[in-house]
């Protein structure tokens, strides 16, 4: 995507042996920043997704981290989010896109052409999205100045000469307390509240990545492990989105252009299944105390 200006060039910084906690701050906030602004200039499926995923750890690591800092993450951390949220808009339109392309091969030839006007109007939504993502970047100089300023020169409360591997590990812990919290409410957990444990999983996982250089492998391995929670509950929230935007569609069509949406959207609703069965067994393999020893 085209800006209106030339995006900063953000410079990380090996970490010394044992960093600190200013070290580990810098570097990872530097590491974002490069990667968003780097993936905002391609407007292709990719790009989004980079740029969506930098943004959201973006706005993750000052959250989980902001007592280290003397102030303004929290505007920081506002002021991102309509960015999140454009990016999100069309990087949805994404995922719908690829899921149904994938799909389209299981339908008989005579049922395609329904299926293709709905991912060609899905096509011209995106482009729809993408217009409004570039007006916003017209208005991005400023922020994009702070989040350099920050990027490369955080600001630091005192005690930032202090091991990151003391002080950083606890504000991930709380993550990951919230998230425990989360999946051991009583009652069965609904389409809302997988969609907010695989939030509060991403938010532990961005902050044990977070601190690896610090921690070592432990805090790696924990990561992989809240990766794979995660991408258990995002093919459940995509399913649950692609199942509804079918049924949805197919219930405004006549019978015989509604089955090939119809069959579709059964496809949806098995993946969604079999996310619901799968994720409890990945979260049991998150829920190790071995994993977690570093927190």
């Amino acid at each position: 995507m085209d800006a209106t200006f030339t995006f900063p060039e953000i410079q990380v910084h090996d970490l010394p042996d044992d960093p600190s906690v200013g070290a580990l701050l810098t570097r990872g906030l530097s590491r974002s920043t490069a990667r968003l602004f780097t993936n905002l200039s391609g407007s292709d499926p990719e790009s989004i997704h980079q740029a969506r995923v930098a943004t959201r750890r973006l706005r993750s690591d000052l959250r989980t981290f902001r007592s280290l800092l003397t102030g303004g993450a929290s505007t920081l951390r506002r002021d991102l989010k309509p960015l999140a949220a454009l990016l999100g808009e069309v990087r949805d339109r994404d995922v719908f896109i690829i899921r149904i392309a994938d799909n389209v091969e299981v339908l008989d030839e005579a049922d395609r052409p329904v299926v293709e006007a709905l991912l060609g109007a899905y096509g011209r939504r995106r482009e729809e999205s993408l217009v409004r993502l570039h007006v916003y970047l017209g208005t991005f100089e400023e922020l994009a100045v702070r989040l350099t300023a920050w990027a490369c020169s955080p600001p630091l409360e005192a005690g930032s000469d202090r091991r990151g591997r003391k002080v950083l590990p606890p504000l991930v812990r709380r993550r990951w307390r919230r998230l425990e919290s989360a999946v051991r409410e009583p009652g069965p957990k609904d389409g809302a509240a997988l969609h907010r444990i695989r939030v509060l999983t991403k938010r532990v996982r961005y902050g044990a990545e977070f601190v690896a250089p610090a921690v070592g492998r432990k805090a790696d391995r924990f990561a992989a492990a809240a990766a794979i929670v995660q991408d258990v509950l995002g093919d459940h929230h995509d399913a649950v989105v692609g199942h509804r935007v079918l049924v949805s569609t197919a219930r405004r069509l006549a019978p015989r252009y509604a089955v090939a949406l119809g069959q579709l959207a059964g496809l949806e609703l098995v993946q969604r299944r079999q996310a619901e069965g799968d994720w409890e067994r990945a979260f049991a393999a998150l829920n190790r105390k071995e994993l977690r020893k570093w927190m």
